[in-house]
């Protein structure tokens, strides 16, 4: 696998080649958080109080949980699809790729939100936020929920 995900990094022509050693993301600050002019390609963790924070300002949540538990409960107003094409076309609709996107999942281990920001990162989004927190934190902080 190693020399295969060396292989493709290599063949890669958008110079965006996938990291062979996990990245840190850095923790947002409230002196960072939603900048205006934000640096290309930004992806910061943020705290569940910086989510609410950003749910209040209507900034577009993505949830990277399977279908089915997003039917069953999620962020009011969050989109998703298990289709990354068709999640990208809609995220188009609504914003630019400069406007902030904040992905979540399940929260605990899950992965599937940093993965997705990597994913939206390498197609062009440049003010990616996930909460690590995700739907758990949400729900048991008894924040507004849509189901």
């Amino acid at each position: 696998s190693v020399f295969v995900g060396s292989l493709f990094n290599s063949l890669r022509t958008d110079f965006n080649s996938i990291p062979m050693i996990a990245v840190e993301i850095e923790q947002a600050t409230g002196e960072i958080l939603l900048e205006k002019e934000s640096g290309p390609n930004e992806i910061r963790s943020i705290t569940t109080d910086q989510a609410l924070l950003l749910y209040k300002e209507g900034i577009l949540f993505v949830d990277a949980r399977d279908i089915e538990e997003y039917e069953e409960g999620h962020i009011p107003g969050a989109i998703s699809s298990e289709d990354f094409m068709e999640l990208t076309f809609h995220i188009e609709e609504v914003q630019s790729k400069s406007a902030p996107i904040v992905t979540y999942c399940g929260g605990g281990e899950c992965a599937k939100s940093e993965d997705l920001a990597f994913d939206l990162q390498a197609t062009g989004y440049n003010q990616i936020y996930i909460y690590l927190g995700g739907w758990m934190e949400w729900e048991n902080k008894g924040f507004e929920i849509e189901k």
